[in-house]
């Protein structure tokens, strides 16, 4: 038999974990797997009941899993075109005649 409500623990912090991915909170993520990596030890001595709730877990951090590869597309885009505003507008602040465009008009 499993510590009283593991499972239900393990459900919930995936929950928690959905939420801390999609709002980009990386500090809550790192605690909730902590949190999570004490639970994990689950036994094979589980009952039928623990076994349907371990599915709805594994199910849970399949889920997450794939926010998570979601969230870090939507990341790398962001910066990329961070990257991308950041060079046009050192490349514009930059004239030909020696230096900027607000130095010039100064």
């Amino acid at each position: 038999m499993l510590p009283p409500d593991a499972l239900r623990r393990l459900a919930d912090l995936l929950d928690e974990e959905l939420v801390a991915i999609e709002t980009g909170d990386h500090v809550a993520v790192g605690r909730i797997c902590d949190e999570r990596e004490h639970l994990l030890p689950i036994a094979a001595g589980a009952t039928r009941a623990e076994r349907d709730l371990a599915g709805i877990v594994v199910e849970r951090s399949r889920r997450n899993e794939r926010a998570a590869a979601a969230r870090a597309g939507e990341l790398y885009a962001e910066l990329r075109r961070l990257e991308r505003g950041r060079t046009a507008i050192a490349a514009y602040g930059s004239a030909p005649g020696g230096g900027t465009i607000m130095e010039r008009a100064g």
